[in-house]
Protein backbone atom coordinates (compact mmCIF):
# COMPACT_ATOMS: atom_id res chain seq x y z
CA UNK A 1 0.00 0.00 0.00
CA UNK A 2 1.03 3.53 -0.60
CA UNK A 3 -0.25 6.11 1.39
CA UNK A 4 0.65 10.16 1.21
CA UNK A 5 0.52 12.40 3.87
CA UNK A 6 0.42 15.87 3.75
CA UNK A 7 1.71 17.43 7.01
CA UNK A 8 3.14 13.95 8.08
CA UNK A 9 6.40 15.47 9.41
CA UNK A 10 4.83 16.24 13.25
CA UNK A 11 1.49 16.39 15.00
CA UNK A 12 -1.52 14.35 13.83
CA UNK A 13 0.08 13.97 10.33
CA UNK A 14 2.74 12.29 12.22
CA UNK A 15 0.62 10.13 13.95
CA UNK A 16 -1.15 9.26 11.10
CA UNK A 17 2.18 8.24 9.23
CA UNK A 18 3.39 5.94 12.08
CA UNK A 19 -0.43 4.36 12.13
CA UNK A 20 -0.02 3.34 8.55
CA UNK A 21 3.28 2.50 8.35
CA UNK A 22 3.36 -1.46 8.59
CA UNK A 23 3.83 -4.55 6.67
CA UNK A 24 6.26 -2.69 4.62
CA UNK A 25 3.53 0.46 3.03
CA UNK A 26 5.55 3.08 1.11
CA UNK A 27 4.64 6.67 3.49
CA UNK A 28 5.47 9.08 1.55
CA UNK A 29 5.63 12.24 4.17
CA UNK A 30 4.66 15.55 2.92
CA UNK A 31 6.41 18.40 5.09
CA UNK A 32 7.45 22.29 4.14
CA UNK A 33 10.79 23.21 6.28
CA UNK A 34 11.54 21.45 9.28
CA UNK A 35 14.08 19.24 7.83
CA UNK A 36 15.12 17.50 11.45
CA UNK A 37 11.20 16.63 12.04
CA UNK A 38 10.47 14.72 8.88
CA UNK A 39 14.13 12.85 9.41
CA UNK A 40 12.65 11.80 12.94
CA UNK A 41 9.24 10.80 11.53
CA UNK A 42 10.79 9.12 8.96
CA UNK A 43 12.91 7.48 11.60
CA UNK A 44 9.55 6.37 13.43
CA UNK A 45 7.88 4.92 10.03
CA UNK A 46 10.80 2.92 9.82
CA UNK A 47 10.97 1.44 13.12
CA UNK A 48 6.90 0.68 12.26
CA UNK A 49 7.42 -1.02 9.46
CA UNK A 50 7.03 1.11 6.71
CA UNK A 51 9.25 2.84 4.38
CA UNK A 52 9.50 6.20 4.53
CA UNK A 53 9.94 8.56 1.55
CA UNK A 54 10.34 12.22 2.34
CA UNK A 55 8.58 15.11 -0.04
CA UNK A 56 9.35 18.37 0.79
CA UNK A 57 6.95 20.75 -0.51
CA UNK A 58 4.70 23.19 -0.20
CA UNK A 59 0.84 22.03 -0.98
CA UNK A 60 -1.44 25.29 -0.21
CA UNK A 61 -1.34 26.29 -3.71
CA UNK A 62 -2.45 23.77 -6.62
CA UNK A 63 0.74 24.02 -8.08
CA UNK A 64 2.14 23.20 -5.12
CA UNK A 65 0.23 20.26 -4.79
CA UNK A 66 0.93 19.02 -7.93
CA UNK A 67 4.23 19.19 -7.87
CA UNK A 68 4.50 16.86 -4.25
CA UNK A 69 2.03 14.26 -5.82
CA UNK A 70 4.07 13.96 -9.06
CA UNK A 71 6.95 13.32 -7.22
CA UNK A 72 4.97 10.39 -5.31
CA UNK A 73 3.68 9.46 -8.68
CA UNK A 74 7.37 9.32 -10.38
CA UNK A 75 8.33 7.41 -7.38
CA UNK A 76 4.74 4.97 -7.19
CA UNK A 77 2.59 3.06 -9.27
CA UNK A 78 0.32 3.63 -7.05
CA UNK A 79 -0.88 7.75 -8.09
CA UNK A 80 -0.67 9.08 -11.56
CA UNK A 81 1.85 10.99 -12.70
CA UNK A 82 0.43 15.01 -12.72
CA UNK A 83 1.50 16.79 -16.26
Amino acid sequence: MTILITGGSQGIGRAIAEEFATDGTDDFINYHADDAAAEAAAAAVEAAGGKPHLVKGRVATPGGAGAVVGEVGSKSDALPQVR
